[in-house]
């Protein structure tokens, strides 16, 4: 793919994420972007406000769902790079979550038996990964959760 392509491609990627609502609830969906395994992330980052939230296989559950958590909530796009093919099963079910319903449940985070986090309007998650890692990954199920995804 030439650059001007990716290019067009990531524009058009992001800007249907930002207008599609999921039909029933009228909460933004969740994106996927599908990468090369030697991509450059600097490549994929979207126009303005967003942060970076990796898994890797270092990644400390309660931290991640702090890191996703805090720029959601304040209505901040987040890209949620997945590097690793030990991602946590609960991930699966809170992006589920907010793909269909704008809000999810995480048990025992933030000192609470069943924490509530509220996806503010603005916010949109991005999920970033390669090939590599979703052969390693119940395919349908993983892709069910996503409105739009574009491979690159």
């Amino acid at each position: 793919m030439t650059t001007q392509t990716k290019t067009s491609t990531l524009d058009s990627f992001y800007d249907s994420l930002e207008r599609i609502r999921v039909a029933e609830s009228g909460v933004p969906d969740v994106g996927l972007l599908i990468a090369q395994s030697n991509y450059e992330l600097e490549d994929l980052y979207p126009e303005g406000d967003f942060r970076v939230v990796e898994i890797t296989d270092d990644t400390d559950e309660d931290s991640l769902f702090e890191r996703l958590a805090s720029p959601l909530e304040a209505g901040i796009w987040t890209l949620l790079v997945i590097a690793t093919v030990d991602v946590p099963p609960k991930l699966y079910d809170v992006l589920r979550q907010i793909g269909s319903f704008g809000q999810a449940d995480i048990p025992h985070f933030r000192g609470a038996d069943e924490y509530v986090l509220r996806v503010h309007p603005d916010a949109r998650i991005v999920v970033i990964t390669t090939d590599d890692i979703l052969e390693t990954m119940s395919i349908n199920t993983f892709l069910s959760i996503f409105g739009p995804i574009v491979r690159l």
